[in-house]
Formats: structure tokens, sequence, C-alpha cells
């Protein structure tokens, strides 16, 4: 599967898990908030303490909502922190070889001709990169070696001239 195709199929289940977290908590809240609008408890008994219809009633009706609103709010918030969590480990997971990658090339800049990605192995746009690199590396390897010898023929000639 293409890198591409893998992160939109990840940042895809992030936002299909945050907005299912927050689907399946609403209910719930929503459901809570109902019970208290009507004078009863979560599970349905009376709620007492002087909260049904009254005087007081639309200042309840605005707690109950602005309470509601806090739990939804809260949900979302845990639901986008665990998304989060993921979208880091799909992230560190893609990183990961563009890492070796960079640490191979500033050891082949440093001149470790020898050194290889490691990433030839992977099937998606990540191993073609890793092989493509891999290839420049041995070449500049050969041409690395080709100079060496090239300079090693004109320094035996020239020895054998000045003889």
């Amino acid at each position: 599967m293409s890198l591409r195709l893998r992160l939109t199929a990840a940042f895809a289940l992030v936002a299909l898990l945050t907005a299912g977290a927050v689907a399946l908590a609403t209910p719930a809240i929503v459901g809570r908030g109902f019970a208290l609008l009507e004078g009863t408890d979560a599970t349905g008994g009376p709620q007492g303490g002087g909260r049904g219809a009254g005087p007081m009633a639309g200042a309840h009706a605005q707690q109950v909502q602005q309470d509601t609103v806090i739990a939804l709010v809260g949900v979302a918030l845990i639901a986008a922190a665990g998304a989060s969590l993921l979208g880091f480990a799909v992230a560190r997971s893609v990183g990961r070889p563009l890492g070796r990658l960079e640490i191979t090339a500033a050891a082949i800049a440093g001149g470790d001709l020898q050194r290889r990605s490691g990433l030839a192995d992977r099937t998606d746009e990540v191993g073609s990169l890793g092989r493509s690199f891999d290839t420049l590396a041995a070449s500049l390897e050969g041409a690395e070696e080709a100079r060496r010898r090239f300079l090693q023929d004109v320094s035996t000639s020239s020895r054998r001239r000045l003889r």
C-alpha cells in the first residue's frame, strides 16, 4: 500500500474514532441532562432537593444545558487527545524510516561510502527512495574506488618514468 494511501487511511481512521467516541457518549450525556430537567436522577428516580418545576425552573434548565455542553466538550477533548496520540504514533512510524535515511545520508556525506539505508525491502515510496539512495551511494563508492585506482596507476606510472 502506498504511503499516501496509508496516511489518508490513518487520518480518516483518527477522525472516525474521534467522531465515534463523541457519538457514543452523546446519548448518555443528553439523557442525563433531560433526566435532570424532568426532576429525576439518571436512573429515573425522584431527584429531590427542590429542583423540580417552580420559580427557579428556568435557571435550572440553563444550568443543566451548561452542564451538558461542558460534558460534551469534555468528551470531545478526550476523544481528540486520544486521536492525537494515535496520530502521533502513525507519524512516528512513518517518520522513522525517513530518519534512518537522514542518518545514512549524513554518514555518506561524512565519507562512509559503504553505508546503506536498509530500506530496500519496503514496497512503498519510502522503499523506492531507499533503493534509489542505495544505488546513488554504490555509484559514489564505485567512483571513489575508480579515482583511487587512477591516482595509484598515475603514481606508479610516474615512479617508473622517473627511474
